[in-house]
C-alpha cells in the first residue's frame, strides 16, 4: 500500500484503523466485515480500499501498534540490578499497558494469530518484546531464581499469571466486590508478589 500519505490521507486511514479497532475488539475480527468499517467511518465501501487491502492488513498495523506502545512503555524502565525486580517492572509495565490501551492488548493477546513455518509471529515488535522479557528472565535464572525451570517455563509461568488477571479486568470479569480501584492495584500488587515467590520461594 502507498506509503507516501498526504497529512489528509492520514488522517483518513487513522480513522479506519480506530474503527477497525473498536469493532473488532467489541465484536470479534471474523464478525466484522470492511463494509461495516467503512460505513462506521461513513466513507464509501470502495473508497475504504484505497487506504488498505484487506482486514488481515488493518489486524497486522493494529497489533503492530500495540507491540510498539507496549514495547515503548516497556523500554523506558531501568534495567534494575535486582532481576526479579526488573521482571517485576516489566509485568506491572504491562498490566499498565493493558488496562490503559485494551483494545490493542484484545486484539494482540485474546485473538487467534498466525504463526510462520518456522514458529515466529509475523507482527512487527513481538519479538522485540519477547527479546525484552526472555533477557529478564535470563538473568534472573542466572542469577539462581526459577530453580528447576527452562527460560520458556519460567516466561510462560509468570505470564500466564499476569495475562490471566488482566484478561479478568478487561472482560469485566473480576470479583464484582474488588471495586475499579482496587482491581487496578491488584494488577499492580500480584506481579510484585507471584514473582518473588515463584522465582526465589520467598515472600520478601
Amino acid at each position: 500500500m502507498k506509503k507516501d500519505w498526504t497529512p489528509e490521507q492520514t488522517e483518513k486511514r487513522r480513522l479506519i484503523l480506530d474503527a477497525a479497532r473498536e469493532l473488532f475488539s467489541k465484536e470479534g475480527v471474523s464478525n466484522v466485515s470492511m463494509r461495516r468499517i467503512a460505513a462506521k467511518v461513513n466513507y464509501s465501501p470502495a473508497l475504504i480500499y484505497r487506504y488498505v487491502k484487506n482486514k488481515e492488513e488493518l489486524l497486522d498495523q493494529l497489533r503492530t501498534e500495540g507491540y510498539q506502545i507496549l514495547l515503548n512503555r516497556m523500554a523506558r524502565l531501568e534495567v534494575d540490578p535486582d532481576p526479579i525486580k526488573h521482571l517485576t517492572d516489566l509485568a506491572v509495565e504491562y498490566s499498565g499497558f493493558g488496562v490503559d490501551y485494551w483494545e490493542y492488548y484484545d486484539l494482540m493477546f485474546h485473538m487467534p494469530i498466525q504463526i510462520t513455518e518456522d514458529g515466529t509471529v509475523p507482527v512487527k515488535g513481538y519479538e522485540a518484546v519477547l527479546a525484552m522479557v526472555r533477557n529478564a528472565v535470563e538473568r534472573a535464572i542466572d542469577a539462581g531464581h526459577f530453580e528447576g525451570c527452562t527460560v520458556d517455563d519460567a516466561m510462560i509461568m509468570s505470564w500466564s499469571q499476569i495475562h490471566g488477571l488482566l484478561s479478568l479486568y478487561i472482560s469485566g470479569r473480576t470479583p464484582f466486590h474488588m471495586g475499579e480501584d482496587r482491581a487496578k492495584a491488584f494488577l499492580q500488587e500480584i506481579p510484585r508478589h507471584f514473582l518473588r515467590i515463584v522465582a526465589t520461594g520467598k515472600k520478601n
